[in-house]
C-alpha cells in the first residue's frame, strides 16, 4: 500500500497526483492539491485506491480554449475503465472545468445496489463528495459499459452550467441522497439504453434541487448585487 496523506501540492504544471496501474493499492487522504494543468488526481487501470476528504482546487485545462475536449476534471477517475475498487469519500472539488469525472456503483436495473458497501457487483464507491464552483459538478462516466449505476450522497452548488451530468449508454440510472443548489442546471442526463430500443429507467429519490438565485451571474462578487 502507498500513502499520500496530509500533503499540499501547488503550481504543479500537470497533474498533482497521477496513479498507474497499481494493484497493491493507494491511499490518498485529507490531502490539498492546488492550481494542477489538465487533471488533480488521475487514476487509471487501478485497484484499491481510496481517496479521502481530498480537496482539489482550480484545475486548468492545458488548452484553455478547449478544456471540454480534454475533459479537465479535479478528479479524473478511470476513464477508459479497467478499474476495481476504487473508493471516493467525501472530497470536495472547488473550481476548473469538471469537479469529478467517474462512474458509479455497478448494481442490478430491479435492485439497485446499498450504496457505501462494496458488493460482488461494485468496482467503485462514490459517497459524500461535493463540487462547486466548476463548469459541471459531476460527469458520470460509464467506461465499462455497466447496465446499471447507482450514485448518491452528493453535493453541487454554484456551478457553472450543470450539477450532475451524463451521456452514456445504460438500461437504469439510481440517484439518492443529491444536494443541487444554485446551478444553472441540477441535472442534464442525454443517455439511451443499452438496446437503443427502450427509454432507460432513470430514478432519483430523496433529493434536493434549488434553482438559481440572481447572484450566480454578477460580475463584482464584493458588490451587494452578489451578497
Amino acid at each position: 500500500m502507498s500513502y499520500v496523506v496530509y500533503s499540499v501540492v501547488r503550481d504543479s504544471m500537470t497533474y498533482s497526483v497521477y496513479v498507474h496501474k497499481s494493484e497493491g493499492g493507494v491511499t490518498l487522504q485529507n490531502n490539498i492539491f492546488i492550481n494542477s494543468v489538465r487533471h488533480g488526481i488521475l487514476i487509471t487501470e487501478s485497484s484499491n485506491a481510496i481517496l479521502t476528504s481530498n480537496i482539489v482546487l482550480g484545475t486548468q485545462p492545458r488548452n484553455a480554449t478547449e478544456p471540454a475536449q480534454e475533459k479537465s476534471s479535479n478528479y479524473f477517475i478511470c476513464p477508459d475503465g479497467g478499474c476495481d475498487h476504487i473508493s471516493l469519500q467525501n472530497n470536495i472539488a472547488a473550481g476548473g472545468f469538471i469537479g469529478f469525472l467517474a462512474a458509479g456503483q455497478n448494481c442490478t436495473e430491479t435492485d439497485g445496489v446499498e450504496l457505501g458497501t462494496f458488493s460482488s457487483l461494485s468496482d467503485m464507491l462514490f459517497i459524500g463528495n461535493t463540487a462547486h464552483s466548476v463548469n459541471a459538478g459531476w460527469y458520470i462516466a460509464n467506461p465499462d459499459n455497466h447496465a446499471c449505476l447507482s450514485v448518491g450522497e452528493f453535493t453541487a452548488y454554484r456551478n457553472s452550467e450543470v450539477g450532475v451530468v451524463s451521456q452514456v449508454a445504460l438500461d437504469a440510472l439510481f440517484l439518492t441522497n443529491f444536494k443541487l443548489l444554485d446551478n444553472i442546471q441540477g441535472t442534464s442526463f442525454t443517455i439511451a439504453h443499452s438496446s437503443y430500443t427502450t427509454f432507460p429507467r432513470v430514478t432519483i429519490t430523496s433529493s434536493l434541487y434549488m434553482g438559481t438565485s440572481f447572484h450566480v451571474n454578477c460580475t463584482d462578487c464584493a458588490s451587494m448585487e452578489c451578497t
